[in-house]
């Protein structure tokens, strides 16, 4: 099957901070509006795979993704492998357990983070990061007891 995807990865950080004596006039304001768009292919600033999936972690268990590996099978229903990795975004939906984030993808390279109740992470390499069948699995672990639901989603070519 053909497929074509174009991607568009965003991060919009609006606060405003505003003195407590409404007549002073004391307001500050951040806003941060930044967007990535890429066509289809796999050059920088270009994807062509996607993998989306909710995760139930089990408790006590490691769940990994071998995007290298060729058993990765997209919301389309292919089969796909991953030459290069250039996002991924992991969002722990639990309301009191952690999940831990690690593996040998290139960008999760050296990384053992641990995402708290609500926590999420969002990792981006335009260029991307090579994905073999060595160095291209993405890890989520969850401590005994609970299983962990988490979003994952991972872009490249």
């Amino acid at each position: 099957m053909s497929t074509t995807l174009t991607t568009r990865i965003g991060l919009v950080l609006h606060a405003t901070l505003v003195d407590a004596d409404p007549f002073s006039g004391g307001v500050s304001q951040v806003r941060v509006d930044q967007f990535m768009d890429w066509a289809n292919g796999s050059g920088t600033d270009q994807a062509a795979l996607v993998l989306s999936r909710e995760v139930v972690v089990p408790g006590g268990a490691t769940v990994l993704f071998l995007l290298g590996g060729g058993s990765i099978v997209t919301a389309l229903g292919d089969t796909v492998t991953f030459t290069s990795a250039k996002a991924i975004y992991v969002r722990n939906t639990h309301a009191t357990r952690s999940v831990t984030l690690g593996g040998s993808l290139g960008l999760l390279a050296g990384i053992s983070t641990v995402l708290g109740p609500g926590e999420m992470l969002l990792l981006v390499n335009p260029a991307g990061s090579a994905v073999t069948a060595q160095a291209g699995t993405v890890a989520l672990e969850a401590t005994a007891g609970v299983s962990v639901t988490v979003e994952l989603v991972v872009i490249g070519s």
